[in-house]
């Protein structure tokens, strides 16, 4: 059987943007919580990892490339599935299917197992996760991560990390990330925009009470948004686009 793990959800309004289309924060939202969904399932999730090994998860990167969007009311599906762990690395792949079977979204991500009290990276062997599972070789994405290397030049805005932003880890969420990248943009300059792709790697982690500066840079078709607080880089972000016609 198919290690494969899939939610059909209907999209509401916390789901869509100003043009009533699934956001990407959203998407990364559904994702995070059909991740922990299948790693309970898999015995390998934040309470089990936390109990049997003194570990938790953490995402390092992800990625999406977009086709079309589900809008507000509309039915979609969301399938994810693990890869073989390396050494210290866990892939995780994902797609968002319409009802017909159709592809709209194809993403992958990278995350780690990170020990409790040193907060540094475990090997995967040395935790309760079940290396002897069926784990598929497909990958929803050919695509390699890209390489940060240019700084972003414009500073747009500050940003402190709050209570609500702090998940179990006590360390800001993932999901709060994409809400900092799109808002580096006014709706005038989104809306002129067709996202195909976006990509976020989470460098440092943040906690509450920090202050983060979001700076961005732009080239044609691309964009860049950084988060550093206290001279460390937070996370890297970018994303590419066409211009709509109309």
């Amino acid at each position: 059987m198919e290690n494969i793990y899939r939610k059909e959800f209907i999209l509401d309004a916390n789901d869509v943007d100003f043009e009533s289309k699934l956001s990407i924060p959203a998407l990364m939202r559904h994702f995070q919580a059909l991740a922990a969904e299948h790693a309970q399932i898999m015995g390998m999730d934040y309470f089990t990892l936390r109990a049997k090994s003194n570990a938790f998860w953490v995402i390092t990167k992800v990625k999406v490339r977009i086709y079309s969007y589900p809008r507000w009311g509309e039915k979609a599906v969301l399938q994810t599935w693990p890869l073989k762990p390396s050494i210290i690395k866990c892939n995780r792949d994902f797609e968002l299917l319409d009802p017909k079977g159709g592809v709209m979204v194809q993403g992958m991500s990278e995350w780690c197992i990170l020990d409790m009290e040193s907060r540094r990276p475990r090997k995967v062997e040395t935790t309760c996760y079940p290396l002897e599972m069926e784990h598929l070789q497909r990958r929803a994405l050919p695509d390699d991560f890209r390489r940060f290397n240019a700084k972003a030049s414009e500073f747009v805005y500050e940003r402190v990390i709050l209570s609500t932003d702090i998940d179990l880890n006590r360390h800001t969420n993932n999901t709060v990330y994409s809400n900092l990248f799109f808002d580096a943009f006014a709706t005038s300059e989104l809306e002129r925009m067709e996202i195909r792709t976006y990509e976020l790697h989470f460098c440092n982690e943040s906690k509450e009470k920090d202050v983060l500066e979001i700076y961005r840079s732009d080239e044609d078709g691309k964009t860049t948004v950084f988060g550093t607080s206290g001279g460390k880089t937070i996370f890297q972000a970018a994303m590419e686009y066409e211009p709509r016609s109309n």
